[in-house]
């Protein structure tokens, strides 16, 4: 017992050097003075619309649509500025200069520890170097009492099975442990975080105490995700949403 509790306190202590990141005083990678100004303008009166008042709005601002994108979804897009102006029912509108990241016409505040806990996506990893192939693997599941739980889609059974060292498929409940990389609290925002950043590393523990595994979470700001990463490749890729796109 007192060996196991060693190791544990070594790959914590590792795991606190893995986890540092740069402060979270950081401004975000876009700023709303880089916006071109007749985007910055909407943007501006964007602000605390109704979703729907938002789509009338963009119309009257910047005229009929000019095609459609998304896939299950209609997406909205203009070609305007030397870039496009997308406007997405379900994640919000976005700017994205020609050959640059996303940028989000709303100001939204997602606090860090509730946006780490809840739903988590996992898939398998992608079979060609254009991302094609990923599969629908399962779900993981983190309460605000730092429990955990997997559930597997029982869509694709021959990927799961391919999961063989997968903590989660071998220890599908237990506890997890936050630990905010450095200037990180509970209420920093992940939009003041720089794209790319750890935000955390996650220790999960098995149900039974057995078993150990840590993760970094990174924050992806220009897709509005968070990303599972580990110290050693992983076989599969798991990332969410945060958890406010609209305020």
């Amino acid at each position: 017992m007192r060996t196991s509790k060693q190791v544990w306190l070594v790959a914590a202590l590792i795991c606190i050097c893995g986890c540092q990141c740069p402060s979270g005083d950081a401004p975000a990678r876009h700023i709303a003075s880089e916006l071109p100004p007749q985007i910055q303008e909407l943007k501006l009166l964007l602000q605390g619309k109704p979703r729907e008042a938002m789509q009338k709005l963009m119309i009257e601002r910047i005229g009929p649509v000019q095609r459609y994108g998304g896939s299950g979804i209609r997406i909205d897009l203009w070609d305007i500025a030397g870039g496009e102006l997308a406007f997405n029912p379900t994640v919000g509108p976005s700017f994205t200069p020609k050959g640059q990241d996303r940028i989000w016409l709303l100001t939204t505040h997602n606090p860090v520890r509730t946006n780490l806990l809840g739903d988590y996506e996992m898939v398998s990893l992608p079979t060609d170097a254009s991302g094609s192939g990923r599969c629908w693997l399962g779900n993981l599941q983190m309460e605000p009492d730092l429990s955990y739980s997997y559930k597997d889609s029982g869509q694709f059974p021959e990927k799961s099975a391919q999961q063989t060292n997968n903590f989660f498929y071998l220890h599908s409940v237990g506890k997890v442990e936050m630990q905010y990389a450095t200037r990180v609290t509970d209420d920093t925002l992940l939009e003041a975080l720089p794209t790319g950043s750890i935000v955390a590393c996650l220790h999960f523990r098995s149900g039974d105490g057995r078993s150990r595994q840590t993760f970094t979470i990174t924050t992806k700001a220009p897709a509005r995700r968070l990303v599972f990463g580990a110290a050693t490749p992983l076989s599969f890729e798991m990332d969410k949403w945060w958890n406010s796109c609209w305020e």
